[in-house]
């Protein structure tokens, strides 16, 4: 999903566990702990859903804003998908 696309409200089920080509299977992870080594977040801040399915701590200001989860610690986050808010 993409914040900078409104036709993507209400898409996002989770957050991918592996890169992948487009196309490709993909594993979606939609709730509890998720451990990523090479991430770096603010522990107790929000994730949210970013431009071009990026994930972020910066709320997004353009289509759409959805918190995904919140870090526990730089490479931890729960995810917690909560119900997007539209911008426009």
């Amino acid at each position: 999903a993409d914040a900078n696309n409104l036709a993507h409200l209400n898409l996002v089920l989770g957050i991918t566990t592996q890169a992948a080509g487009v196309g490709s299977p993909i594993q979606v992870q939609v709730s509890g702990e998720m451990i990523e080594l090479s991430w770096n977040w603010v522990a107790g801040s929000l994730i949210f859903c970013g431009l071009n399915g990026v994930l972020t701590q910066t709320p997004p200001s353009t289509d759409f804003l959805q918190v995904v989860g919140v870090a526990i610690s730089p490479t931890v986050i729960w995810i917690d998908i909560k119900n997007p808010i539209d911008l426009i």
